[in-house]
């Protein structure tokens, strides 16, 4: 038999080594084409010339591949370029971080930045909230590199609840491996653009989910056992990837405040009572409170959530975690679950300051906000004492009268909430019940909030609908306020500004229309907010003023027939008769039937 031909070792190499050299060509020549492109974290804010920035609304397709619906931010925006005399503070976290139900302006988010607007009124911060619901630590991990690219002063973090049925969850439907690092390291190949490639060629368009709730369409494998091995894998990828997080912010030098997690304990039944005992613990719990014996009943309350086999609440062995992990890296702690306890009525958490089972009510988000906030100055990010001295209840007080938040966001949260409970796991029948069978709207605003509820109407649509019945029925304290919740919203965009003008100008409430319309003109000076300056000056015979804010107006828009038209005017009451006759000659061309032009121009033909 003849001898085998021996290759060299180099051969060996080069053979194993030569699939590896070919994938990653493949990969060099896809991120060439462009092909499967990253969408990036953070986009610019569409007609502000890039110079803000927003979470991409699209970000988190990516965790819920194939869904009817995804979950987005709420939408906070922040400058490109960083204003240095600006502290910038990012908020990392779930849905009671974003905010739900209240969302996007009755979060502790909104309260703390109302608290820093009182305590210091001449000082601004940005306060970006990048809480979205139904994701957890996984989600945090993934962004986290470009949260800290632009350069927090400081991160808040309030997570854990959506460890085991959020988003690559350990008990999720998007579970992608059972440890944590396989995870990551799955999710990190998983963006190589050759198994992208792969993946549209193999698995198709994804099938979309179309179970009735998010929450259900999650849930995977729908029972936890306390101390299962599928328990102690939520556990584990709790603590590994909150290490991860903080570790990295503290490579980073950017501090954090923390916060422990805080469930409904008293008026939330274990969702599945009849297993492990849950049930009858609850029960126990509550006999205990009956009979005046809080601290037992506490303690049973606690273990009737710890033994719910279905985890919608996280366990207490996450506060554990939490505390143990903000020793380890120096972040700032903020013991939430323990105020939220002392401010509860017989020191146990219940609807006094929860909607549901996990989310605060704007009771509680302002409690939430004020122990941030204790947090904040602690951790030293605030170089100067506050510029206004306040007692924390009055401050509270402040906080809360001061909050753009309407009648029409109060009826949006009922209704989300009353969606939210009528769905699995709240509602484990066959039957659902229509929202409006369930709380029938009894007028017009009802109707708005009704349909932005269910998403048929944009949030910012509903309250510019409702704020011009408000206009209708001449109540100006009801419009003024949806139109300062969507400025507060969107303060960046004048759109809203020249709405609320031109609803007080119906109002004949000019004098506030100017004071609106000045910082229209000074967020983006454009068409609408100097035209009707300069008709609102010639209305108090201040022509010099009137024709400047007019001429500028036209030269943003040299065919806006009522600002040619004015103009006219202008230069008629300035006894320029000859500049009079060439704008009203403009706005005839634009439009020959604009009211009064033509018997004006008439009038001026006589004049020299």
């Amino acid at each position: 038999m003849a001898n085998k031909k021996k290759y060299p070792v180099s051969f060996y190499i080069v053979s194993l080594l030569f699939p590896f050299l070919i994938l990653g060509l493949l990969e060099l020549g896809l991120r060439a084409f462009g092909y499967a492109e990253d969408d990036p974290v953070f986009i610019p804010v569409p007609g502000s010339e890039e110079k803000l920035l927003v979470l991409n609304p699209d970000l988190t397709k990516r965790y819920f591949k194939g869904a009817a619906f995804v979950p987005h931010s709420i939408n906070d925006v922040f400058l490109k370029t960083k204003d240095p005399n600006t502290p910038r503070i990012m908020i990392l976290g779930e849905s009671s971080a974003a905010g739900f139900p209240f969302e996007p302006n009755g979060g502790f988010s909104r309260f703390l930045d109302q608290r820093l607007s009182i305590l210091y009124p001449k000082k601004k911060f940005e306060i970006v909230n990048l809480g979205i619901a139904a994701i957890n630590t996984y989600a945090i991990m993934d962004i986290l590199e470009d949260v800290i690219d632009q350069k927090p002063d400081l991160v808040l973090i309030y997570t854990g609840h959506n460890e085991y049925y959020g988003a690559l969850g350990a008990a999720s439907v998007t579970s992608i491996a059972s440890s944590p690092a396989m995870s990551r390291f799955l999710q990190t190949v998983g963006k190589l653009r050759f198994i992208r490639l792969l993946s549209s060629i193999f698995s198709g368009e994804p099938e979309r989910q179309t179970s009735p709730g998010l929450m259900e369409s999650l849930a995977k494998d729908k029972l936890i056992p306390l101390d299962s091995d599928l328990y102690q894998a939520g556990v584990d990828q709790f603590e590994h990837n909150l290490n991860f997080i903080l570790e990295e912010l503290k490579k980073n030098n950017i501090p954090v405040v923390i916060g422990t997690l805080v469930s409904n304990l008293m008026n939330q039944p274990p969702f599945i009572a009849e297993n492990s005992g849950a049930g009858k613990l609850f029960e126990n719990a509550e006999k205990l409170y009956k009979d005046g014996k809080y601290d037992e009943a506490k303690v049973e309350f606690i273990k009737a959530k710890d033994m719910d086999e279905l985890r919608f609440r996280a366990p207490e062995s996450f506060n554990s975690i939490i505390k143990e992990l903000a020793s380890k890296h120096g972040a700032s702690l903020i013991s939430i679950d323990s105020a939220f306890n002392s401010m509860s009525r017989n020191g146990i958490v219940g609807n006094d300051l929860m909607t549901d089972h996990l989310h605060p009510n704007l009771s509680g988000y302002n409690m939430m906000s004020a122990l941030f906030l204790d947090g904040i100055v602690k951790s030293g990010v605030l170089k100067e004492k506050a510029e206004v001295d306040l007692y924390p209840k009055v401050l509270d007080s402040l906080t809360f009268v001061n909050l753009p938040f309407s009648k029409l966001d109060s009826l949006i949260s009922d209704y989300r909430l009353l969606g939210i409970k009528s769905q699995w796991p709240f509602n484990r029948s066959d039957i659902k019940i229509p929202l409006e069978k369930m709380r029938p709207p009894v007028n017009f605003v009802d109707s708005m909030a009704l349909q932005s509820a269910r998403g048929e109407l944009k949030w910012d649509e509903a309250h510019i609908k409702a704020a011009n019945w408000f206009v209708s029925q001449n109540d100006e304290i009801r419009a003024s306020k949806e139109f300062k919740v969507l400025i507060n919203q969107f303060h960046y965009i004048t759109k809203f500004y020249n709405l609320y003008a031109d609803a007080l100008m119906q109002l004949k409430l000019y004098d506030k229309a100017k004071e609106v319309l000045l910082k229209s003109f000074e967020i983006t000076p454009g068409a609408y907010s100097t035209k009707w300056l300069g008709i609102l000056a010639l209305s108090e015979n201040k022509a010099e003023e009137g024709k400047k804010w007019l001429l500028e107006s036209v030269n943003y828009d040299s065919l806006d027939p009522q600002a040619l038209y004015n103009l006219a005017g202008a230069f008629i009451n300035l006894k320029d008769f000859n500049s009079a006759k060439i704008y009203l000659g403009k706005c005839l061309e634009v439009d020959p039937k604009f009211p009064g032009a033509r018997e004006l121009n008439n009038q001026l033909k006589n004049i020299k």
